[in-house]
């Protein structure tokens, strides 16, 4: 349990690392957390809990499905969130839900991956400081 717990932190803090690198300061960031208020709260960013409720707190629960988890996206996209970061202990999401998966490949742009740490997503026209990091992994390694 405490190594588990370890590599937990390791990952979280890989996260704050890779987001202040590349996010530009002051960006609303989504992070699929399962409600860890440490993960969402980015040095220099505004991290927001996904999925959340109305109150901007963790919902509680996963999205039903694809289309829940798509809609639950797109209001939050609206709302101003600039990207969405996956983290890797949730990289699920991404085999579970297909069709978001699909829908965030087709509508926007990778920023990065990074291994064993995150995906991140542009949700807006907001661009990243650093797509190129060389420190990061190409897209084709995934």
């Amino acid at each position: 349990e405490r190594r588990v717990d370890s590599e937990y932190a390791a990952i979280r803090e890989r996260v704050h690392q890779v987001a202040r690198c590349l996010l530009p300061p002051g960006s609303v960031v989504l992070v699929i957390s399962r409600g860890d208020d440490e993960l969402v709260d980015l040095p220099e960013l505004q991290g927001w809990h996904f999925p959340q409720m109305p109150d901007g707190t963790y919902a509680g629960h996963h999205p039903a499905d694809d289309g829940d988890a798509i809609e639950r996206l797109e209001l939050l996209r609206e709302e101003g969130a600039h990207y969405l970061v996956v983290p890797a202990t949730s990289a699920w999401w991404l085999e579970h839900y297909g069709g978001f998966r699909r829908h965030l490949e087709t509508q926007y742009p990778l920023v990065a991956i990074v291994r064993d740490t995150a995906m991140i997503y542009e949700l807006s026209g907001v661009q990243a400081a650093s797509v190129m990091n060389p420190s990061l992994e190409s897209r084709s390694s995934v």
